[in-house]
């Protein structure tokens, strides 16, 4: 009996100081489950985590054990099982969610045959995804972003939008969607002043800032310059972006041109980066 409390008790008070409640874990996992044609999909969800399953004829053809409470389907509430790239075949679309401050969405499409094909997996991501259609041609564009937060500090984020699209068995960058008229001399006016308002008088150009006096001026310059910079280059206008940088530039001409080369470098690492700096005439 001695040993027997001398465990129970401290368990007793982890237990009360953490508060745990015994009544607000679901002990008994929601099931939902759906079916077209073959196909049949069922979802097991606790407090916890989350399980999907997808069979065809009541074979598994997939199976997904280790998604968060969070995770959802695309149309869940009528039926998730659906042509949606126009291809003639059945998909399935996951979308999941760690939660925290910042990160993190991600999301997986299923083509279903006599498999579970996946054709593509967007992830660690602060961004959403909305499947929308937005040229009114058969099939859902993808819109989403790219995050540029961990770059230089999370101060300085910037998330340019993508649009996506399914062409040719793969989803593309949906050029002809993302490209947008140049702005006018007035708004890049309007930009570069906004931007040259700040005191960047001890600005030093360091990817990886270290000096306190540097870095709160290097900060406050790229929280300015690169939402609307890369904004400009996601939808085809480099040309402006450039015109931006080089009115409002605090530092030398070599940083700039360092600058300028790490931008595109950066671009070039995102999944559609190539097609972005082909939509620039940069490739």
């Amino acid at each position: 009996m001695k040993s027997q409390s001398t465990i129970t008790l401290p368990l007793l008070f982890i237990f009360l100081s953490i508060g745990f409640d015994a009544n607000s874990y679901n002990k008994t996992p929601n099931r939902q489950h759906w079916t077209s044609g073959k196909y049949s999909i069922t979802k097991t969800s606790s407090d916890l985590d989350s399980s999907i399953t997808i069979s065809r004829k009541g074979r598994e053809i997939f199976q997904s054990t280790d998604l968060s409470d969070k995770s959802s389907l695309l149309n869940e509430h009528t039926n998730p099982i659906g042509d949606i790239n126009n291809n003639g075949k059945p998909d399935v679309v996951i979308f999941d969610y760690s939660g925290g401050a910042h990160c993190c969405h991600s999301a997986m499409i299923l083509e279903l045959s006599t498999t579970a094909k996946e054709i593509l997996e967007l992830g660690e991501s602060s961004c959403g995804f909305e499947f929308k259609n937005i040229d009114r041609q058969p099939g859902l564009e993808i819109v989403t972003c790219d995050e540029y937060g961990a770059w230089t500090s999370f101060a300085t984020a910037a998330f340019p939008q993508i649009i996506l699209r399914y062409k040719n068995g793969a989803y593309v960058l949906a050029e002809n969607l993302m490209k947008k008229p140049p702005l006018s001399k007035a708004k890049i006016a309007a930009a570069v002043s906004k931007i040259n308002e700040g005191n960047y008088k001890n600005f030093q150009y360091l990817k990886n800032f270290s000096a306190t006096s540097t870095q709160l001026t290097s900060e406050n310059y790229f929280s300015q310059l690169l939402p609307q910079a890369l904004a400009l280059i996601y939808c085809g206008n480099y040309h402006q972006a450039k015109i931006i940088i080089d009115k409002t530039w605090p530092g030398t001409e070599n940083e700039k041109k360092e600058f300028l080369d790490d931008l595109l470098k950066e671009v070039m690492k995102r999944r559609n980066g190539a097609e972005i700096l082909r939509m620039n005439h940069l490739q």
